[in-house]
């Protein structure tokens, strides 16, 4: 959500040493990290800000969608079966030398005939009815199936941002922009410098958000999931939230 507008009200804290506060604010090596990993954002000339979110306990096992999750892969296995029975790879092979074969006999034949045309519009038009079956809807069958799977998933609670730091550049005096009034509902990263980190970190597997805008209207944002095996956090999934 871009912080324009309404949302802009107030600075809250200015820091001056990032790594005093990361080690006082970070246990499990998660927030110093993503910090020291994405330079681009840290030594942005405006400097960046550092936001902490936190989200309401959710009971999702008590989903009863899930109850029919087996039926869901069990009607796509059917499907896959009759996609399989079609033997569609052997069928599309011979169809496209079927079809190599008759055109080139067309188009080297001397004195062609109307009816050599006709001829070949018949085996052209049967050759492509073997090749690509009316079954083939059984492809839009499987997807409507596949993805009822996450159409069906149980609606999340979306992050809420409760603290939020502003570090200026070390070369620079404090420029600071107005952070948002908390707390603040976020639906994707947020646009500028900055990173979106939990305050509760959850080593099996913990979502994060950052933004970098190198100049006016231009910049990415991303979505990540990081999870820590042994003492390294490492990324397992990206994606990207915003592009301006």
């Amino acid at each position: 959500m871009d912080l324009h507008g309404p949302f802009r009200t107030r600075h809250l804290e200015v820091i001056s040493d990032i790594d005093k506060f990361l080690i006082e604010k970070d246990i499990s090596g998660l927030y110093t990290t993503l910090i020291n990993k994405k330079k681009a954002i840290t030594n942005s000339q405006r400097g960046f800000w550092v936001y902490f979110y936190k989200i309401d306990p959710e009971n999702l096992d008590n989903h009863k969608e899930f109850d029919f999750y087996h039926l869901k892969i069990q009607r796509s296995e059917q499907i896959i079966k009759k996609i399989i029975q079609l033997k569609l790879p052997e069928r599309l092979k011979k169809g496209i030398n079927e079809l190599a074969r008759h055109s080139e006999e067309l188009i080297s034949k001397k004195d062609k005939k109307r009816i050599d045309v006709n001829l070949y519009r018949r085996q052209v038009t049967d050759l492509i009815s073997e090749m690509i079956p009316q079954e083939l809807k059984l492809y839009e069958d499987l997807k409507l199936h596949t993805t009822d799977l996450v159409r069906n998933l149980p609606k999340l609670n979306k992050p809420v941002i409760i603290e939020a730091y502003f570090i200026p550049n070390k070369d620079k005096k404090t420029n600071h922009e107005n952070g948002p009034t908390l707390p603040f509902e976020m639906s994707r990263s947020i646009v500028g410098n900055n990173f979106v980190l939990p305050v509760e970190v959850i080593e099996d597997g913990v979502e994060v958000w950052y933004g970098h805008s190198p100049g006016p209207k231009i910049g990415r944002g991303f979505k990540e999931i990081w999870r820590k095996t042994g003492n390294q956090w490492e990324c397992i999934q990206w994606n990207s939230t915003w592009i301006s």
